[in-house]
């Protein structure tokens, strides 16, 4: 389980979701397949120094990475396009801005150790429509974003942008990450 930006937002900061679900970065794997879990759903936060020790310690050895928000989202149709970890259609308050800058610095650092690893396909939320893209730097990497299931954003209907929905990942041991 991971928080999104809306679950720290309405804790007032990670502490009850991690009192409630421990850790938001872990290595799970099932039938030989590694998964990754990294919490990087505070927007504007900069995810912990030691938590990206550990996440480059062992991002070599995984399959499939599962985050909180996109690092890569060109595919998007607007207002999601080129919305990733650190960037957002409109520039927040200036106060935010060093640390959006920094964040947008980490999900440069972490996107260039995913796209040189084994990973094959990168799952995160965050965003209201879902979509998959080919990365357009390592073509054996897939990003999937996930849409919302919520039926409503800001006081409009979620059927305007796409239909609420889930998303199933199914994998099969010759097209990890083409599922």
């Amino acid at each position: 389980v991971l928080p999104g930006d809306h679950d720290l937002a309405q804790s007032v900061g990670p502490t009850n979701f991690i009192q409630v679900f421990k850790d938001g970065h872990y290595k799970v794997s099932l039938e030989n397949i590694n998964f990754v879990f990294l919490d990087n759903s505070a927007n504007f936060t900069p995810i912990l120094p030691s938590t990206i020790s550990w996440f480059n310690d062992i991002i070599n050895d995984v399959d499939l990475l599962i985050l909180s928000q996109p690092i890569f989202t060109d595919s998007l149709n607007l207002p999601f396009q080129k919305m990733f970890m650190g960037s957002t259609v409109t520039q927040p308050d200036p106060n935010f801005l060093e640390n959006q800058q920094r964040v947008r610095r980490q999900r440069d650092e972490i996107i260039k150790k995913v796209r040189d690893s084994s990973v094959k396909a990168v799952i995160a939320g965050d965003h209201h429509k879902s979509s998959v893209a080919i990365d357009p730097v390592n073509s054996k990497l897939t990003h999937h974003t996930l849409g919302s299931i919520s039926t409503e954003l800001n006081g409009l209907p979620q059927r305007l942008i796409q239909t609420p929905r889930f998303s199933i990942l199914n994998i099969y041991s010759d097209e990890i990450g083409r599922a």
